[in-house]
């Protein structure tokens, strides 16, 4: 089984991540690759999501609870813009696409205020990388057992689970990124002193998602993210 899954499933991230297919563009009229696509986006989307609203609320600020965010339910991590966007990146290949945002009120958080927002900012991606060790772990056991009965089905839940962890690595490493709005520029403005911080702060919050679709359409980062992404996803998942 594992034999047929690596012909299947070859060179994730590296210009051939769905078998047979070049692109996801070249899939599209095959409904399984839908399916398979929006579950691992959902779950992606909802752990990360669903993360920084834990543990903001764990924290102290009850504005992710009062707006229903405290949950793992998809509907309520759901934003129809992103969601569209994400199908645009099917056809362009481009990283586009997002949940909604959480709304996390600062001046809520338990002191040292600046240490609770990194921590909420953090937890995002800290949710992506733990989801994808999770599905790396369930994909390893279900490749080893040979539990499993190979067929259509079988093949769905094992490439789904392929996606998922290919998908939450990328999520983390994007958001590693020090520009707004990946979570790292949070992150970095909380340890930098504040007469610095709270400006760049500001400056990324205006300019950074500009910068970010600098980045990612003129394919600057690409030597360094996918290199990192590549690695971090073969070694989860084994092969």
């Amino acid at each position: 089984m594992r034999d047929i899954l690596i012909s299947h499933f070859s060179s994730p991230f590296s210009g051939n991540p769905f078998g047979g297919y070049r692109t996801l563009a070249d899939a599209a009229m095959d409904w399984r690759m839908w399916v398979m696509l929006a579950v691992a986006i959902v779950i992606s989307t909802t752990v990360h999501e669903a993360a920084h609203a834990f543990v903001a609320d764990k924290l102290g600020d009850p504005t992710p609870r009062e707006a229903g965010r405290v949950t793992l339910n998809p509907l309520r991590h759901f934003d129809a813009v992103g969601a569209i966007l994400m199908g645009v990146a099917i056809w362009t290949g481009l990283p586009i696409g997002w949940g909604k945002t959480v709304p996390v009120d600062g001046t809520k958080l338990r002191e040292p205020k600046r240490t609770s927002m990194a921590m909420v900012a953090a937890a995002g991606p800290l949710a992506n990388i733990a989801a994808a060790v999770l599905f790396a772990g369930i994909l390893r056991i279900f490749l080893a057992s040979g539990f499993a009965t190979l067929n259509e089905w079988t093949m769905m839940v094992l490439i789904t689970l392929v996606i998922s962890v290919g998908l939450n690595v990328a999520q983390f490493v994007f958001n590693l990124i020090p520009v707004h709005p990946m979570d790292a520029c949070t992150i970095l403005a909380s340890f930098l002193p504040e007469s610095i911080g709270v400006p760049f702060l500001a400056f990324m919050q205006k300019w950074g998602a500009v910068v970010m679709m600098a980045l990612v359409y003129t394919h600057v980062l690409d030597g360094i993210l996918m290199p990192l992404i590549v690695t971090i996803f073969r070694h989860l998942i084994g092969f």
